[in-house]
């Protein structure tokens, strides 16, 4: 079908893993001040920071099952999301309910983003 012209390269493209991502750093590279921006990634999406060239805004890359291990890492992650210590984060749908950190930050979410989205709103402080 694809030879043939009778399906769209994009629509095979959109068939593999990491479609999402794509489309996900399309949009975070279309905000204004995201280049040099840190993000956070909540979820299992860590390849995010290659594809945005953003550097983490936490010592954790991803939310998987590996991030469970470390009785240590909800907190901290939590204290980065509240202290602002990241320009954007993007919440995978499976990586747990992150808002109420959002929210207390400040971040906003932003519109036709193909992941949930967020926008910090205030300055870094206390990040490490």
């Amino acid at each position: 079908q694809l030879v043939f012209g009778r399906e769209p390269a994009d629509a095979y493209v959109d068939r593999f893993p990491g479609a999402a991502d794509r489309a996900e750093a399309a949009f975070l590279k279309r905000q204004a001040g995201s280049m040099g921006s840190r993000l956070i990634v909540l979820g299992d999406r860590p390849w995010l920071y290659v594809k945005t060239g953003m550097l983490p805004g936490s010592r954790y890359i991803a939310t998987n099952s590996a991030f469970g291990r470390v009785p240590s890492a909800p907190g901290e992650l939590a204290a980065a999301i509240r202290n602002s210590c990241a320009g954007f984060v993007v919440l995978d749908d499976d990586s747990g309910d992150w808002r109420t950190d959002l929210e207390s930050a400040g971040y906003i979410r932003l519109p036709g983003a193909p992941l949930p989205t967020y926008r910090s709103t205030k300055s870094p402080g206390g990040c490490t």
